[in-house]
């Protein structure tokens, strides 16, 4: 009897947090793809689309490049 709604107790827990992670999971999502669209949208009306992409293109290799020599490899 205590084994029975020990198990029900554990159960009901399991499927809370199971629904508090989705919910989470979900929540994360939108706000990352809404944070995403609002950078882009923000690049599209400055008219820096492709430049952006260059930038950020050319900043990573050099970023990577400095971190090269910086470990001496």
């Amino acid at each position: 009897m205590f084994n029975e709604r020990f198990s029900n107790a554990l159960q009901v827990l399991n499927y809370t947090l199971h629904l508090f992670i989705a919910l989470a999971l979900a929540a994360a999502s939108v706000l990352i793809m809404i944070q995403f669209s609002r950078d882009v949208l923000g690049a599209f009306r400055e008219h820096i689309l492709a430049a952006g992409v260059i930038f950020r293109r050319r900043l990573h290799q050099s970023a990577r490049s400095e971190a090269c020599c910086a470990y001496g490899s």
